[in-house]
């Protein structure tokens, strides 16, 4: 008998492979997980080993994610459509996965699709009774209103005169924090988040996702996108919890500071979250952004999109937790964030140094991104980068056609060593100038601190490629390759 049920798995099996079957599956144009206010369209990716293959029919299904109950059935529909798919449920808001099989045109029946999860909540249901907050409010930072301040008008007396009178808070990157417990055990954990201007959150000292500048910017009068994240996993059941989220100004707070094309403030760092937890006994508990959490200020003494950034690795020994404030939300409307994260995808070591009086290196590729050093030296050692696309005639960085000063500059906490690359600041360069610091295996008198590696981090967005070329034409490919590398730094 066990024969005979083996066998007839195995030729059920190789009767689906030989068929069509479901790939990767999309919502709203989408992978992974979709957070909409109305019922995402579904496509799919039909896969056969044969061209005249066809889908006839298909099927889908959608279960509470919380839960696992199936609460829509489409049943099976002879259309030929794959992709933009309305599948008809009615839902409300929650959070559900779903799943599609698909029929070809000799009757064979695909396997499921692998579930992919959506959830479905307008903003205000996403954040509940979260509050936006911060270290001071937009009142108490005195900053100028209006989003005039570009050009010539930065030269006003008045103007400068209303941007110095700014609380030198009000600019300041800040660690948000919050400790809490979970008593029972956890099904899943999903949390909503806006940094503004950019954010990075952190679960139990562990980094949520990859994306750098996030949220995308925009015109945060109209505008303000919110991101989500499943963080089932980095919780712990049962046990104290963590939360950090790390804030810098992004094009939400830019006073300048060094080079600038424009200056405009819609507030101070801002924070507002929801951490919705779903117990395995059905029960639910939520963790929201208020005057319960603390602050601290961050090791980023200065980012700025433009100017760049400065870190002092000594101030990550200094914890001085203050309580926070409820701040003034910004007046554009919470949106969930279509566009994929911008992330670092590339990452290209020095290729050869061009200057005998300076560590000054070509990095192999023109980028729009940022550097990373690992460096070891004294406590208080202060190592400046500059960055450029060209280089003058004396081989040092020259900035004179992009925009200047642009530098990133760390001091050391000494003891080791230690790695290093800006989180909230980018430029567009292939050279690298180092000051303040020797090269791994350069004669050094002065005992500066020594960078054992420089790289060049490649940040660009995260949307899937989806074709590529190449040919038997070194020229074309090469071509091909600068255009591709263009068209992903002005993304």
């Amino acid at each position: 008998m066990r024969r005979y049920l083996a066998a007839i798995i195995l030729s059920f099996s190789v009767c689906l492979a030989q068929g069509m079957d479901v790939g990767r599956t999309t919502l709203n144009m989408k992978y992974g997980l979709v957070v909409c206010d109305t019922l995402p369209l579904m496509g799919w990716q039909l896969k056969s080993s044969s061209p005249h293959d066809m889908q006839t029919a298909w099927r889908v299904q959608i279960f509470d994610r919380d839960s696992g109950k199936k609460v829509f059935d489409s049943n099976k529909r002879e259309e030929t459509a794959s992709q933009l798919v309305s599948c008809g449920a009615k839902l409300s808001s929650g959070s559900y996965v779903w799943r599609v099989r698909v029929w070809d045109n000799k009757g064979k029946s695909s396997r499921w699709s692998s579930p992919h999860p959506f959830i479905l909540a307008t903003a205000d249901q996403a954040f509940g009774a979260s509050r936006w907050i911060g270290a001071i409010t937009r009142r108490d930072a005195h900053l100028p209103t209006g989003r005039n301040y570009t050009g010539a008008i930065l030269k006003d007396p008045a103007v400068k005169a209303a941007w110095a009178a700014a609380d030198t808070l009000s600019r300041r990157s800040i660690i948000l924090e919050r400790d809490f417990r979970l008593e029972k055990k956890i099904r899943n954990a999903v949390v909503h988040i806006c940094g503004l201007g950019f954010y990075h959150l952190f679960v139990n000292g562990k980094q949520v996702g990859e994306n750098y500048f996030a949220p995308s910017w925009s015109n945060y009068d109209k505008t303000v996108f919110f991101n989500t994240f499943d963080i089932t996993e980095s919780l712990n059941s049962r046990a104290g919890n963590h939360l950090e989220v790390l804030l810098g100004n992004g094009f939400y707070n830019e006073q300048g500071g060094r080079y600038r094309k424009l200056l405009v403030s819609y507030g101070p760092p801002t924070l507002r979250l929801r951490l919705s937890v779903a117990y395995a006994d059905g029960t639910t508990e939520q963790i929201v952004s208020d005057g319960k959490w603390t602050y601290r200020l961050s090791p980023i003494t200065f980012n700025s999109i433009y100017g760049g950034g400065d870190y002092d690795a000594r101030l990550e020994d200094i914890v001085t937790r203050r309580a926070v404030v409820v701040q003034e939300p910004p007046t554009g409307v919470l949106r969930p964030q279509e566009a994929y994260g911008v992330r670092i995808h590339e990452i290209f070591p020095a290729s050869r140094r061009v200057s005998s009086t300076k560590p000054v290196f070509d990095m192999g590729q023109n980028l729009s991104g940022f550097p990373e050093i690992v460096v070891h030296g004294h406590r208080g050692d202060t190592v400046r980068l500059i960055v450029s696309e060209v280089l003058n005639a004396d081989s040092l960085c020259d900035q004179r056609q992009t925009g200047r000063p642009h530098y990133y500059q760390y001091v050391l906490k000494g003891g080791g060593e230690e790695i290093w690359h800006p989180r909230f600041s980018y430029y567009g360069f292939q050279y690298v100038q180092v000051e303040g610091a020797v090269m791994l295996g350069d004669t050094n008198p002065h005992g500066l601190p020594v960078i054992e590696q420089l790289k060049s981090c490649f940040v660009y967005d995260s949307s899937p490629s989806e074709a590529y070329f190449h040919c038997s034409n070194p020229l074309f490919n090469d071509t091909h390759r600068i255009i591709v590398a263009a068209m992903k730094s002005n993304m």
